[in-house]
């Protein structure tokens, strides 16, 4: 009878962690150990490889790509939805 090999569960990185490799920190608390677990872990190079995207996008940004500040008729719209009337209107009660 062969005996069975018990499967250890490997925690996966952190977000944290896999953020700081993206932003390439290498030197993040525990690199040697979290490339190691990379090399063998594909659900953590999946959100790596994620990550590493979503920084290359972020470096990609110009200021054309900026948003822009709305036109002064959108505040003064808001302003005037958010004052409640003037008037001798007694409130609801």
């Amino acid at each position: 009878m062969t005996p069975h090999r018990r499967e250890v569960a490997v925690p996966h990185l952190t977000h944290d962690l896999l953020a700081d490799l993206a932003l390439g920190n290498a030197a993040a608390g525990g690199a040697d150990e979290a490339l190691r677990h990379l090399a063998r872990c594909g659900p953590c190079r999946g959100r790596l490889a994620r990550l590493d995207r979503v920084v290359a996008a972020a470096h990609g940004i110009e200021e054309p790509d900026l948003p822009a500040a709305p036109p002064e008729r959108v505040w003064r719209e808001i302003l005037r939805e958010l004052t409640p009337p003037s008037g001798n209107a007694e409130p609801a009660g």
